[in-house]
């Protein structure tokens, strides 16, 4: 209690139900959060069970409880969707959660001026107009922002010009959010499907570090991409996202790869640390990416390979192979495996 620092947070899950009593209980452990933490600034975590959540929740409880469920007008033996998603409608437009968040918010959204962060979870049901009225306020002591929704209908207008960290579900939404990208310093984009287009990146001139995922196979127009600042980059999947942007980054300084074929580093990203994932399946394709990673890796000086042992057979054929055509990239300066318990191992590539 002396330490609020270890803990000043704030998170809540708010179900799709017609229990009021179950979200006023939340209200004292609110309050004393806010309390207790003296001022601090504050991690809000707000989550909206999504009507698939429901549902699932719902079918697990039924049996259980089957009364309640009964009385609330929803078949426990046959969960009807379309009433799960008319049901999640009519409580979007109630005001009981008000009375919870507005605890958060509060008067006049001063408590807003207390976030440090804000995680935001709203899944596939109309609460646009809530979290808008919600968070519209300014949060000058803002850092972080997290924004994970799958309706591409849902835009946020905040201003939260302080904010140097920002985590979405997809390029879209990043349009829709009014803060200063050129401020941001860190940026996660993923669970997306489809990324027509990461021009909008450029406007993050301060980016410092960016994750990215995709699994869009689909064709697009070639163009150019500039991060001046940009110094860790992680990419996930198996697309690569950049596959058709020429692309400047001259700062960059690491790559973390969790795609299987690796990352080829083109002109304009030279990375001095390579740290590729290899997949916990069967060696298939290790050994070719391997070679790829010690051949071509022009400017990387360190090499770092997780999920792998110095006994590696791959690996050893690929240093083999690569020695033998004196086919080593020449700025190599350090291989380092890293196998699934953690334990760290530095290769000596040269006298092998």
């Amino acid at each position: 209690m002396d330490s609020p620092q270890l803990w000043a947070r704030i998170e809540l899950a708010l179900e799709i139900r017609h229990d009021e009593a179950q979200l006023n209980t939340l209200r004292p452990y609110v309050m004393a959060c806010l309390n207790r933490s003296k001022g601090l600034l504050l991690d809000v975590v707000l989550r909206f069970e999504s009507v698939d959540d429901a549902a699932a929740r719902i079918e697990r409880l039924a049996s259980k409880n089957a009364n309640y469920f009964d009385e609330q007008g929803i078949c426990v033996r046959n969960i009807d969707y379309q009433k799960l998603q008319r049901l999640s409608s009519e409580i979007s437009r109630t005001d009981f959660r008000f009375h919870l968040l507005s605890e958060i918010v509060g008067p006049q959204g001063l408590g807003v001026a207390r976030w440090r962060s804000l995680e935001v979870d709203m899944p596939d049901y109309p609460l646009t107009h809530i979290v808008h009225d919600l968070f519209r306020l300014p949060a000058p002591n803002m850092t972080q922002l997290s924004v994970q929704t799958f309706s591409e209908a849902i835009t946020l207008p905040l201003a939260l010009p302080a904010v140097i960290s920002l985590v979405v579900s997809d390029c879209h939404i990043l349009s829709g959010i009014q803060v200063k990208l050129e401020l941001l310093q860190h940026l996660e984009l993923f669970f997306e499907q489809n990324l027509p287009n990461l021009s909008i990146l450029s406007a993050c001139r301060a980016l410092r570090t960016l994750s990215i995922s995709t699994d869009s196979e689909e064709e697009r127009e070639e163009s150019e991409l500039c991060l001046p600042n940009l110094r860790v980059l992680t990419i996930w999947n198996s697309e690569d996202p950049f596959s058709t942007y020429k692309i400047k980054f001259p700062m960059l300084e690491k790559v973390v790869s969790y795609r299987s074929s690796g990352w080829d580093v083109r002109s304009g990203a030279r990375p001095s640390i390579f740290h590729q994932y290899l997949l916990t399946s069967a060696s298939s394709g290790h050994l070719s990416l391997l070679q790829k990673l010690l051949q071509k890796g022009d400017g990387i000086e360190t090499l770092i390979i997780s999920r792998c042992t110095p006994d590696n057979p791959d690996l050893v054929a690929a240093i083999q192979s690569a020695k033998k055509a004196k086919a080593i990239c020449s700025s190599l300066r350090q291989l380092t495996v890293i196998a699934e318990d953690g334990t760290a191992t530095p290769i000596d590539f040269l006298n092998m």
